[in-house]
């Protein structure tokens, strides 16, 4: 009795999501921009491709100069939702609009999409332009994209924007060019420097990239770090750093001592043979 009351409330379950999916569809088609905007993040957020051709054609959509924010608003949407769809046949048309955008947030919204995919030739070279643009936010967005590809034809690229003052750019510029294996232990070294600088962004980063590289290594100079961590969400991704290496040190040891036994339990019995 209980699983065949449970059966219609899981079919209406999904047949009030789907009539959902077709409203946001809707929505996108007629509604108001704000309401565009609003279904065309909700349907990127839950990866509906029956809202690519719309998202395609909104990344080109301009106003009149009394609108062009709204304009902004809705190319920024369609950029990040057709990134969040992780549909590689988005690639060319997010390329071409990088191509001839002039908006800062929108290029970086575009750059930002180009995570969610598969290296291409044609996003490298995006990506290889962000990093090169004189505007933080790109480069910074271009080297997030970066550190997920982790593809050595950037290794110059990245090297060339290592080559600053700015000691956010700097830190994660050390963690990609640690896991591209270049000078590790200098890249290794500013990460660990980092967990100490003035700036609270610089040192949650540096929490951040080094349980990503480093790993147990860098256990003990996090915690030292977090005992005198003041700014909270720094300290939560200390913690959570902590956390997750702790956990893996734990497992580590654990191999190791179940194999030193297992050792000893093959060297015994091959003496009893």
């Amino acid at each position: 009795m209980k699983y065949r009351l449970l059966s219609p409330v899981i079919s209406l379950f999904v047949f009030t999501e789907v009539l959902l999916a077709d409203d946001y569809i809707e929505m996108m088609k007629n509604g108001t921009w704000e309401q565009r905007i609003t279904a065309m993040y909700t349907l990127g957020y839950s990866g509906n491709k029956k809202a690519f051709w719309y998202l395609v054609k909104y990344l080109d959509q301009s106003f009149q100069s009394e609108n062009q924010a709204t304009g902004v608003r809705v190319r920024q949407a369609a950029a990040i939702s057709l990134g969040r769809l992780k549909d590689d046949r988005a690639i060319p048309y997010l390329v071409e609009r990088y191509k001839k955008e002039d908006n800062t947030e929108v290029k970086r919204a575009i750059i930002f999409a180009l995570r969610f995919f598969k290296p291409t030739p044609e996003a490298i070279t995006v990506v290889k332009q962000g990093l090169a643009d004189s505007n933080k936010d790109i480069k910074w967005e271009a080297l997030m994209v970066s550190s997920i590809y982790c593809d050595s034809s950037l290794a110059s690229d990245i090297a060339q924007a290592a080559n600053t003052d700015d000691p956010e750019i700097k830190v994660i510029a050390a963690y990609i060019q640690y896991t591209l294996n270049q000078n590790k232990s200098e890249n290794e070294a500013l990460m660990r420097k980092s967990l100490t600088h003035k700036s609270p962004p610089v040192r949650y980063w540096a929490s951040h990239f080094l349980v990503k590289s480093v790993g147990t290594p860098a256990l003990e100079d996090i915690m030292k770090a977090l005992e005198i961590e003041s700014v909270w969400w720094v300290a939560n991704e200390m913690e959570n750093s902590i956390y997750i290496l702790s956990r893996k040190k734990f497992n580590e040891e654990m191999v190791e001592q179940l194999g030193s036994f297992r050792f000893v339990v093959d060297k015994k019995e091959k003496q009893q043979q």
